[in-house]
């Protein structure tokens, strides 16, 4: 019975050594089968070859080119006007008529009186040289040369003040036609027919349309990128659609308060008359101009402790990508360095992602 017992107890030791075996020998093959990875959905936009433009965006008011105030220099009622508000006009054009009765009598009178001393002075020169040769022959006493010179003297003073007279005359009738001074447009209209009006008075502005010109101001950290002639383009908020082009024609050197901005001005032809002066435009300025420069949509570049990354897809994995970054433009972004044209980037679903990680296109 003994040995019976001790048999039994060797048969229970060796069958459980061996499952022991067994259980081992299986948990080492469970471990040696690989581990299946999640796949993460992606999409994915190859990085393209781009341009560029950095640009300049500022606000103004587009103005005549050329403004100027006609005023009144005579005295008088208004006989006829020519030109209404509006009114296209030509340079040296009559805008206004004063009556000029008065002053063309007082122009015939002193164009009587010029003349008169003209005569004066013929016959006052005549006597003088006469007598001048007489004396210088001693044939006269100097008492007589010397009257002779004397009244030669003074008609040449008479001829002088009638001259001034005539011209101040003169003058003050073709005052009495008041002309446009440039070409243009009538902008202010302030007299009317039978008026009687003085001298100062301001009766029209006229305003140089055929080019307008914009006033903006830049900041000191930008003025560095602008200088005298550069095209520029407009955008008109009246105009839409229409974009005219301009060209810089001056940069102040200080800047103006409060704004601390340097005054520029944009000149823009409108010989089509399409702009208005009044119109609010837009200047738009560029100071940059990259051709074939690599981008990617601005979706796909993730910011992380102050530096952009990128997934780039490679090998059904997804590869993060440490990249530098230029300039933005209608939603995407200029990278500078960190990838190449042609690289498969991943734009969606790259927020659940890790270096490495299983990824598929969808």
């Amino acid at each position: 019975m003994k040995k019976l017992l001790i048999l039994l107890l060797l048969s229970s030791m060796i069958t459980a050594g061996c499952n022991k075996e067994t259980g081992a020998k299986a948990d080492i093959e469970k471990n040696e089968q690989p581990v299946q990875q999640e796949i993460t959905y992606v999409k994915t936009i190859p990085a393209e070859s781009m341009n560029f433009t950095s640009k300049l965006s500022l606000p103004g008011v587009l103005k005549p080119r050329e403004e100027v105030m006609v005023s009144a220099k005579a005295s008088g009622a208004v006989q006829s006007l020519h030109g209404e508000i509006g009114s296209s006009i030509k340079k040296d054009q009559l805008l206004c008529k004063i009556d000029d009765t008065l002053f063309q009598l007082q122009f015939n009178k002193a164009a009587t009186a010029l003349n008169m001393e003209k005569i004066k002075i013929e016959n006052a020169e005549k006597t003088y040289q006469r007598m001048k040769s007489l004396y210088e022959n001693q044939a006269i006493a100097q008492t007589e040369y010397e009257s002779a010179e004397n009244q030669y003297l003074m008609a040449k003073e008479l001829l002088e003040l009638a001259q001034n007279d005539y011209d101040l005359a003169k003058e003050n009738l073709a005052y009495t036609n008041i002309y446009a001074p440039i070409s243009g447009a009538i902008s202010m209209k302030d007299v009317a027919v039978g008026e009687n009006i003085g001298p100062g008075k301001t009766l029209f502005t006229i305003v140089d349309v055929s080019s307008l010109y914009v006033e903006a101001g830049i900041s000191e950290k930008d003025i560095g990128l602008i200088k005298l002639g550069q095209q520029v383009l407009m955008k008109v908020d009246a105009l839409e659609g229409q974009n005219p082009t301009g060209k810089i024609t001056s940069i102040g050197p200080v800047p103006i308060e409060p704004s601390k901005t340097y005054p520029i001005k944009v000149l823009v032809d409108n010989r089509n008359n399409q702009l208005k002066a009044g119109m609010f435009a837009t200047i738009e300025i560029v100071t940059e101009n990259k051709k074939a420069a690599v981008g990617v949509s601005k979706e796909a570049v993730i910011q992380e402790n102050g530096k952009s990354y990128v997934f780039v897809k490679e090998e059904g994995k997804a590869i993060k990508k440490e990249v530098s970054t230029g300039m933005t433009i209608d939603g995407y972004i200029e990278i500078t360095g960190g990838i190449q044209t042609g690289e498969e980037i991943i734009i969606v679903g790259q927020e659940k992602l890790v270096d490495g990680a299983a990824v598929e296109a969808k």
